[in-house]
């Protein structure tokens, strides 16, 4: 998915979305089973709130990474998605 393409999403509860792949133990490498046991979670809003739940998640290192930032302010969307490594959205269609 191009960097600032809609990311649709259904049946979610919003604020913060938690995301998980499962994946057999089996067939991963080490390094592999060790990012496999963090949960991807997708940001919704950068607002105050948003940013407490960042707070969140950057204390949880070894059960959470921040895979997606969703806001409709693109500059602040781009430049944290930047910092930290990720996708992001402008909408969540």
């Amino acid at each position: 998915r191009p960097p600032g393409s809609s990311l649709r999403l259904q049946g979610c509860i919003f604020s913060v979305i938690v995301c998980c792949l499962s994946v057999p133990a089996t067939l991963m490498s080490p390094v592999e089973q060790a990012s496999a046991r963090r949960f991807g979670i997708a940001l919704v809003g950068l607002g105050r709130s948003g940013h407490f739940h960042l707070t969140s998640i950057k204390s949880l290192p070894e059960v959470a990474r921040l895979a997606w930032v969703v806001d409709v302010d693109e500059p602040r969307a781009t430049s944290l998605a930047a910092d930290m490594g990720c996708q992001w959205s402008a909408s969540l269609e």
